[in-house]
């Protein structure tokens, strides 16, 4: 986990996800268009570059502490495994039904 933690202080869309705490304006929000509600996973991740068009982006210094219950019940190895090949079919197109039901399937509750 804190190898994980360690990660998160680079500028890197690539491992920038939700979890994260991503903080912006609301007119920041507004001007990027907001969520994209059809998207059911990965939606932090797409936003991420429509919100770097209308703002700088930066990386706080400070600590957030999000909850690490699902990497405790799925094991940290396991999970990020997951969490990549999710983050890679979402990459190459794959329908987001596809990637909620591989979600589903394979992380613990």
């Amino acid at each position: 986990m804190r190898l994980n933690a360690w990660f998160t202080r680079f500028d890197v869309d690539l491992i920038r996800f939700g979890d994260q705490s991503l903080f912006v304006t609301r007119s920041v929000f507004e001007r990027a268009g907001g969520y994209r509600e059809q998207l059911l996973v990965m939606e932090d991740q797409e936003i991420i570059g429509r919100l770097r068009q209308q703002a700088p982006f930066r990386v706080l210094s400070q600590a957030v502490v999000t909850s690490a219950r699902k990497y405790r019940e799925n094991g940290v190895f396991r999970l990020q495994a997951i969490f990549t090949l999710i983050a890679t079919l979402h990459w190459l197109g794959v329908s987001q039904p596809t990637l909620v039901n591989l979600y589903r399937r394979l992380i613990r509750w």
